[in-house]
């Protein structure tokens, strides 16, 4: 009949008291009309957690290495200061008439010499962060440490000053061929004489490399050779058959070309690892010092040809 008779009806009249009624008449709780904040990781973070995962670490980006990759003489293992004979003038020779005497003549020399020149880094960290660090801190800064005195190296054998403590790189020595385009790229045309100035000079361009910046890589590699055949001067990552090696430390608007074997680095000793747990004791503070020394000369700076792409 619908009639609520004796216990239902007293439960029927106290819901009624505590659960408001919908519209169709269904009953809802009170607490769900309410308004409740959303849980949300940043309301709680107490109770949250990220798992660090090591064995996923993502390296700084770092340039390679291009001076060694394209082929530089490195010398090794060295103690003291070398000296570097070179022969700068030759004997001469001639057809001669019966009797007469030939013209007496000499060779000529200089020297080149390397010396070490120290290449230092330093980074401190405290006991805490190592005790935390997940990779460990120290092991991330020596091999930060090595990366960027690999990169100093590089980067001096191409454009070193060789004032106060740098050596002189292949962009600031004496005698190297240059040209330029006059223009922000380089044509097969241009490629071409630049590639003469070697063999002018009697260096073989065979194994000649160019080292080019990236973004410059990127305008040569869509200079087409002519109007009409779709061939451009880069390719297959090489310029009229000879390598390209790309590095951010060549710089924007210049390409080195050379036979890289005529450049020598000398390394002296060992790389030398320095960790003072001592002078900043109080603080718990360690220092990493890393010291590496090296110089560089070019053998033969014909050798080598500066490419201004303005």
């Amino acid at each position: 009949s619908g009639r609520l008779d004796g216990y239902e009806a007293e439960v029927h009249q106290e819901l009624s008291r505590s659960m408001p009624m919908t519209p169709r008449g269904v009953v809802v709780p009170n607490m769900l009309l309410e308004t409740r904040a959303t849980m949300t990781t940043s309301n709680i973070a107490n109770v949250t957690q990220s798992i660090v995962r090591p064995s996923a670490f993502v390296d700084a980006l770092q340039p390679p290495s291009a001076v060694m990759a394209a082929g530089a003489t490195m010398l090794s293992g060295l103690e003291k200061s070398i000296v570097v004979p070179r022969q700068t003038g030759d004997a001469t020779a001639a057809f001669t008439a019966e009797g007469s005497a030939v013209a007496e003549s000499s060779l000529t020399f200089d020297s080149l010499t390397l010396t070490p020149k120290r290449i230092s880094a330093t980074s401190s960290y405290t006991m805490e962060s190592l005790m935390q660090s997940d990779p460990s801190i120290d092991q991330l800064i020596r091999t930060s440490q090595a990366w960027k005195i690999g990169q100093v190296l590089d980067d001096n054998a191409m454009g070193g000053s060789g004032s106060g403590a740098n050596p002189r790189g292949i962009l600031n020595t004496s005698g190297i061929n240059s040209i330029s385009t006059g223009d922000t790229t380089m044509t097969r045309t241009e490629a071409l004489t630049a590639l003469s100035k070697l063999e002018e000079d009697d260096v073989p361009s065979g194994n000649a490399t160019f080292l080019i910046d990236p973004a410059d890589y990127a305008i040569i590699a869509a200079t087409a050779v002519d109007s009409g055949s779709g061939v451009f001067v880069i390719e297959d990552n090489r310029v009229l058959g000879r390598n390209i090696i790309q590095s951010s430390l060549v710089g924007n608007g210049t390409v080195i070309l050379g036979d890289f074997s005529y450049l020598m680095i000398g390394m002296f000793g060992s790389t030398d690892l320095v960790i003072d747990p001592y002078s900043s004791a109080a603080s718990a503070i360690v220092k990493i010092t890393t010291h590496t020394f090296a110089d560089i000369a070019v053998r033969q700076p014909e050798a080598f040809c500066k490419i201004d792409l303005s």
